[in-house]
């Protein structure tokens, strides 16, 4: 799936976040992982409480990425259900003169699969 999303020149850092914690909660809640627990617990915590949900976030900040990993219960491998990264940016102009960015995500997992097959 491609998103696209509007930022202002300042703030596209704190945009492009935001897009991609919606993205991951919402492929959290698919698996039925309780995000507000998750989201409360500290570094170390979280990290242990999703493994203990057979899921691996990685998190590729240079790259502007992620990927989630699962493990089913009939698999000791993980395998990725989801993968999510900035594109491309494109610094434009607003009738007014002031710059913004147009920002371009790419974004795939089992959600849209699921959807594609109903």
């Amino acid at each position: 799936m491609i998103t696209k999303i509007l930022a202002d020149f300042n703030g596209h850092l704190e945009a492009i976040e935001e897009q991609k914690k919606f993205w991951i909660y919402d492929v959290l809640t698919f698996l039925n992982i309780e995000v507000d627990k998750w989201e409360e617990l500290p570094g170390d915590l979280a990290i242990k409480f999703l493994n203990s949900n057979r899921v691996n976030i990685l998190d590729y900040p240079d790259k502007m990425a992620v990927k989630i990993e699962y493990r089913s219960e009939a698999n000791q491998s993980f395998e990725i259900i989801g993968e999510w990264i900035v594109s491309d940016f494109f610094l434009k102009r607003d009738d007014q003169n002031k710059l913004y960015y147009e920002i371009v995500i790419e974004s795939w997992s089992v959600i849209e699969e699921r959807i594609a097959e109903d």
